[in-house]
């Protein structure tokens, strides 16, 4: 037996993404109805699209920038505004654009493509918050 991940190729994580976290909140908490779980599912999506967009500018501004008042002044409304663009955009992508193409394409998956795809899930969701934790270190690192 092979211990090696075999994805197919029409597989997006983020779609998937979408549609595990769906289905979780669907089966844990089943007296919100599933308009509730559709709006968690995309909104786990675009918080983690966003941290990882943020990490890799936050990482540029900080390798290729000096700190300025400038930039402590402004960048944090940058943020804070692409934060917010890439949910509510994930809110309109995932939920009323997608939801059902989605979850006809996933439903049927066997056993083993679940696994393996959990397991990219977590690693996808291991190196997001390790990409955030070095920026965050060697911004504090770089720009005493």
């Amino acid at each position: 037996m092979k211990n090696s991940i075999k994805v197919n190729s029409n597989w997006n994580l983020w779609d998937y993404l979408y549609y595990r976290t769906t289905i979780y909140y669907s089966k844990s908490e089943p007296k919100y109805g599933l308009e509730d779980h559709k709006r968690r599912g995309s909104y786990i999506v675009g918080l983690l699209i966003s941290l990882n967009i943020e990490s890799m500018v936050m990482l540029l501004f900080i390798l290729f920038f000096q700190k300025t008042t400038f930039l402590i002044d402004y960048m944090g409304f940058v943020f804070v505004g692409l934060f917010l663009f890439i949910i509510f955009f994930s809110v309109y992508v995932y939920e009323k654009k997608r939801h059902n193409k989605i979850f006809s394409k996933y439903e049927n998956e066997q056993i083993y493509q679940k696994i393996s795809r959990g397991k990219i899930l977590i690693i996808y969701i291991f190196f997001t918050f390790c990409l955030l934790f070095v920026s965050v270190y060697l911004g504090r690192l770089f720009w005493k």
